[in-house]
């Protein structure tokens, strides 16, 4: 299901429906109804996020000049890199 701003509320995964909240400048506040501490730029993009299996450690984003996602890391190291195209398309380089 998608709110007004294009974010799904709730989502079927393995094990059973994941439902999140957004707070009033649409950034995620609560996953399961549990705080999970994401943390936001000042331009709000998403730089730190928990790990999904609850272990407490943090994986991270890393934007560049434009607010384009440059780096995925998980814990400490690189997963991904971006960069763009000459015709401005998207290209994700995976480390695994």
């Amino acid at each position: 299901m998608l709110d007004a701003y294009g974010n799904w509320s709730q989502k079927k995964v393995d094990a059973g429906t994941e439902y999140r909240t957004y707070d009033n400048v649409d950034e995620i506040a609560l996953i399961n109804r549990l705080s999970y501490n994401h943390r936001y730029d000042d331009a709000g993009n998403m730089t730190e996020f928990p790990q999904p299996d609850g272990s407490g450690t943090y994986d991270g984003n890393e934007y560049g000049a434009w607010n384009r996602l440059v780096t995925v890391n998980e814990g400490m190291s690189n997963i991904a890199t971006t960069s763009m195209s000459e015709c401005l398309q998207p290209i994700v380089l995976w480390s695994r």
